[in-house]
């Protein structure tokens, strides 16, 4: 099995059991997907100390007596004064290279915990425990980690290897359902880059996922991971190929910059997308009956509230926003866009005004 990047041929297999390694230039890590109600199992030395998502402690934890940091977990607190605040939390715990931090929630908390693991004494053990379908499905694997930074997403950045996920699929049952189709959203680009089987997998399944069936949502998590694994394996540190998992965050970034981040992360990649997959059909060479497949499925994870949000933005200047993402190189975004089943490819996207009615000309036409 394989799919390419550009002229790159990546190989994969089928199939992966519940425990596999993810290879790593700092070290291995472990990846485990369990499906449990006893959440914390695999945690019971007294070298770990937790942080928690909020919801998640409510949720599960209230009882317990952990040596945790709670964290309330929304994209206002995605930045370096919060990251500084747990750096604080591990000075007070006096926390050594021995300890193990577990960090429980979603890709805003991995994101905080990681970076602020990095920061603190040149790096620090830490562990993730994904409670969320994009942290499942994406963000476990790969160690990019971002801050917002004056209103703008994941400015401030590094990478951050864990060392162990732990994917446990009891976390998605009371999983709020804009954040669970958010993050189907990120697990079908995956889909997408893998090919024309993952596609048919994962539109052959949409209905059983919609209704969290646990034996869909396994498989499709374990293809999304396949595909990524493949490409981190290869481009860990994002210098060519691993670039291609962009495909729908420049738009999709932009889209939460101009609302304020009231789009889930993964419902705006989602439409960053459908918006990309149209300036690719108009601009470039992207099959215009591959693309409508696409975006009918993409249109099942998009929900009212999105489009009343995305009309918010139909008059902005999008091209003004993209020019502080961090893939531009003088004036020229590096778009990551399919061109057909199981073939990604980057193109130059030049950011001048006649382009922003190209992005927003891709808009409309979703309204279609």
């Amino acid at each position: 099995m394989s799919f390419y990047i550009e002229n790159k041929k990546f190989n994969y297999k089928r199939k992966i059991s519940n425990n596999f390694l993810i290879k790593s230039i700092p070290y291995d890590y472990e990846i485990e997907i369990i499906n449990s109600s006893n959440l914390l199992q695999k945690f019971k030395g007294k070298k770990n100390v937790f942080l928690i998502d909020e919801s998640i402690k409510k949720l599960y934890f209230k009882k317990l007596p952990l040596d945790a940091m709670t964290i309330r977990a929304t994209e206002e607190n995605k930045n370096i004064k919060k990251a500084i605040e747990i750096i604080n939390f591990f000075e007070r715990k006096n926390i050594t290279k021995l300890n193990n931090i577990i960090v429980i929630g979603g890709g805003i908390l991995q994101d905080l915990g990681a970076f602020a693991c990095s920061m603190y004494k040149r790096g620090i053990p830490w562990t993730y425990v994904p409670t969320t379908m994009l942290g499942m499905t994406d963000s476990c694997v790969g160690g990019k980690t971002g801050l917002n930074f004056t209103n703008k997403k994941n400015m401030l950045a590094l990478f951050s290897a864990p060392r162990k996920v732990l994917i446990n699929l009891k976390f998605l049952d009371t999983l709020p359902e804009r954040e669970f189709i958010s993050g189907l959203g990120e697990s079908l680009r995956l889909h997408i880059t893998g090919g024309k089987k993952f596609i048919n997998i994962f539109e052959n399944n949409i209905d059983l996922l919609l209704k969290r069936d646990k034996k869909a949502l396994k498989k499709i998590i374990q293809n999304s991971l396949i595909v990524k694994k493949s490409v981190v394996e290869i481009d860990e540190f994002e210098k060519k190929y691993r670039k291609s998992m962009n495909y729908g965050h420049s738009i999709g970034h932009a889209l939460e910059s101009l609302t304020n981040f009231s789009f889930p992360h993964g419902m705006a990649v989602s439409l960053g997308m459908m918006i990309e997959n149209n300036i690719a059909s108009m601009c470039y060479d992207l099959d215009y009956k591959f693309s409508e497949r696409v975006n009918k499925i993409i249109r099942k994870l998009i929900d009212k509230r999105a489009i009343k949000d995305l009309n918010k933005v139909k008059e902005k200047n999008f091209v003004d926003v993209l020019k502080s993402d961090k893939k531009v190189l003088g004036n020229i975004l590096k778009l990551s866009v399919p061109g057909n089943y199981g073939k990604m490819y980057f193109k130059d996207f030049h950011l001048h005004n006649k382009n922003n009615n190209f992005i927003l000309k891709a808009i409309n036409s979703l309204y279609v």
